[in-house]
């Protein structure tokens, strides 16, 4: 069953970006301005890929939790969408998942969640085109916090396979992200905008 779930999450998600491509092929381009987004489903493709084709679960699990909410909160506190944001962002993550520290990851979920809330207060208060994107700022909201409980209980190691009202906590988060995931699809022209290149006049002789 996991199998088949992994499966349908790297399917749609690969969906996702073949999307994007296609369209920055036609001459439009993720808005840098919900960059937050894009590596939240970049984030969630580097987990199904390694769920699915490494197999392994302890990196998969670490690797969202250090990457998910440090990457939200710095997409949110820096407008500035520069080159070295993300080589600082890469920098970040990877130094979360060589001290796998539970209180910073812990730290960090409890930032962006107050982070994402304080945004979408915000996108309340903006026009409908954005009030209408905030639909998607919510899932992921709701996602951010079934993620920090999921860190809570695998650090507490508490016991999955045995309880039943965990595994029906796993099917809520799985529909959660699989929700995210489909309502991406849906709203994704809204977030996507002209690359406005020039095109190269031509010459009258």
């Amino acid at each position: 069953m996991i199998l088949v779930y992994n499966i349908l999450e790297c399917g749609l998600l690969f969906a996702f970006f073949a999307r994007i491509a296609l369209n920055t092929w036609k001459g439009k381009i993720f808005d840098a301005n919900h960059m937050g987004v894009f590596l939240f489903f970049t984030i969630w493709m580097i987990n199904s890929l390694l769920g699915l084709v490494a197999q392994s679960n302890f990196l998969a699990f670490y690797f969202v939790h250090c990457a998910f909410p440090v990457t939200l909160i710095l997409c949110i506190l820096f407008k500035n969408k520069s080159v070295y944001l993300y080589i600082f962002l890469s920098a970040l993550i990877a130094l979360n998942l060589y001290m796998k520290n539970s209180f910073i990851i812990s730290t960090s979920y409890l930032v962006a969640f107050i982070m994402m809330v304080w945004q979408l207060i915000l996108f309340s208060k903006q026009s409908k085109k954005r009030r209408s994107m905030s639909v998607l700022y919510v899932l992921i909201l709701l996602v951010l916090l079934c993620c920090h409980l999921i860190f809570r209980m695998g650090i507490e190691k508490v016991n999955w396979v045995d309880s039943q009202y965990i595994n029906y906590f796993f099917v809520v988060c799985a529909l959660f992200l699989l929700t995210t995931i489909a309502l991406g699809h849906l709203t994704l022209p809204m977030f996507l905008k002209s690359s406005n290149k020039m095109k190269p006049k031509t010459l009258l002789v």
